[in-house]
């Protein structure tokens, strides 16, 4: 009895004690509501607390950074889905996961500012998507509600995940494990749409067949699709630019174990592009190889393991595809084949080019805005162009496609300028994963509107954007203290 009150007379046990009970309470409460706990708002109210708060009270970055990529790309729109607040917005673990991220760094270490200009070139781009947000949203009520929710997805989480990618690290080692977790992320994203090609289950049915939409339902057909990314194309960009930085790190990293994890990635991303069909994407993964070997320093080593472990991709990727998934892999070349060179695009580029001559600070947002006015000239149903270099005219005008591109222009010249200069090995081993990263999504940019085609891939490239300009701009600064520190001696 004694020792249990001395137990209660602590303040943080009672404490302990009391959000316990409160909780308890709160679960009692909700079953007799709901009746029934596997239910996805018990997710929302019990589950994702918990992880808010772990990620905001680590002080592990890696944590910090790395779930809310991993919520992002496995979890969102897969098991669980955004939560409707009003009737034109939507907030998604997305937004929730980054924002308390962002708000944990900045609280438990000092925050560096951005470089010079860089901030203004962010406002000057978000004016521009402004102007457009507002010719777009002033077409009816309902278009307002669409250019709401796609300025909030596509462009705020976009800065929201640019600005946590720039403060996360201070770190370079633990930059490179991030960047590696992003290769592991590309070996489970592969695997989950080979899951769907050989089972024909869409991974988005976890939330209920309702959930999928009709495009993407594999059982009419749409065999393509599936897996974490949803979009077949959307996913081939993600290997786009995972392939080079994955066969970077294989040929450059000292650890057999990565160079062993990378080499196997490698095969399970081509065998997902290839049983998906995807031409655009193979074509780019090749072309952004081609791309990284740049980057490589010609060394005997380097040369021999690059011989060698392009032998051995061969050989692999051979083997399974012969052994496992010839059937599939025939018919990707069937489709592949049908194909051909044949493709809309052309004649929707054309008729998105006279568009936009007459409509040059952009038709708005959504991608209604677009799909109407498509219809009008030139009769033709597509909700974007296929191309995010347009579709950017379209939504933020020519201003808001030059501002972009300044950005991310900005950042792959200063990441290929630091690769050249500097004398750090960890940073030298960073920066090409980074550029080939950025290169391999601006490479599919031509053919795909991977801004906007499923939000996962502009929010990983925002991040790998942030990254690759808080390592360089760090090391041009501690390059410029160092000559400095060395004048005064």
């Amino acid at each position: 009895m004694f020792s249990l009150l001395s137990f209660l007379k602590q303040k943080q046990y009672r404490i302990v004690i009391l959000i316990n009970v409160v909780f308890a309470l709160i679960l009692l409460a909700y079953l007799n509501f709901s009746g029934n706990i596997a239910h996805r708002n018990t997710v929302y109210i019990f589950i994702a607390p918990v992880f808010l708060v772990i990620l905001f009270i680590s002080k592990n970055v890696l944590i910090k950074i790395t779930l809310p990529i991993f919520f992002l790309i496995f979890i969102e729109n897969i098991f669980i889905s955004a939560i409707p607040v009003a009737k034109m917005f939507r907030v998604g673990g997305a937004m929730i996961f980054a924002l308390t991220a962002i708000i944990s760094i900045i609280y438990h270490q000092k925050s560096d500012k951005l470089p010079r200009f860089m901030a203004v070139q962010w406002v000057l781009y978000f004016t521009a998507v402004l102007m457009s947000f507002v010719l777009g949203a002033s077409v009816s009520e309902n278009l307002l509600n669409e250019n709401v929710e796609a300025l909030f997805l596509y462009y705020v989480e976009f800065l929201l995940y640019f600005y946590l990618g720039y403060l996360a690290f201070n770190d370079i080692e633990m930059m490179k494990k991030f960047l590696f977790i992003i290769v592991l992320m590309g070996l489970l994203s592969a695997a989950g749409h080979i899951f769907s090609m050989l089972t024909g289950i869409n991974l988005e049915s976890a939330r209920g067949a309702e959930a999928v939409a009709s495009t993407r339902d594999l059982s009419q057909g749409r065999w393509r699709y599936g897996g974490f990314f949803g979009n077949v194309n959307t996913m081939s960009a993600f290997y786009v630019m995972l392939v080079p930085a994955s066969f970077y790190i294989a040929v450059t990293d000292r650890s057999y174990l990565k160079k062993v994890i990378s080499l196997i990635t490698i095969i399970a991303m081509i065998i997902s592009v290839l049983l998906g069909a995807s031409r655009g994407g193979l074509l780019f993964i090749l072309v952004n190889l081609l791309v990284s070997l740049l980057f490589i320093r010609i060394k005997i080593k380097n040369i021999v393991f690059s011989v060698i472990a392009i032998s051995i991709l061969i050989y692999v990727l051979n083997m399974l595809l012969d052994q496992f998934f010839l059937d599939y892999l025939t018919r990707a070349i069937n489709e592949m084949v049908r194909k051909g060179t044949d493709s809309p695009r052309e004649q929707i580029w054309y008729y998105t080019w006279l568009i936009i001559l007459e409509h040059p600070f952009g038709l708005g947002l959504s991608t209604t805005n677009y799909y109407t006015v498509l219809q009008q000239y030139g009769n033709l149903f597509w909700a974007n162009p296929h191309n995010m270099y347009l579709e950017q005219i379209t939504q933020a005008g020519f201003a808001g496609l030059f501002l972009f591109l300044s950005i991310v222009i900005r950042i792959l010249y200063r990441n290929i300028k630091s690769f050249k200069n500097t004398e750090n090995q960890a940073v030298k081993q960073i920066l090409p994963i980074t550029a080939v990263m950025i290169i391999g999504f601006l490479l599919m940019g031509f053919t795909e509107p991977i801004f906007r085609n499923q939000y996962k891939l502009n929010h990983l490239f925002a991040i790998i954007l942030g990254i690759s300009l808080s390592v360089t701009f760090r090391n041009t600064n501690m390059g410029l203290k160092k000559k400095e520190e060395q004048k005064i001696n």
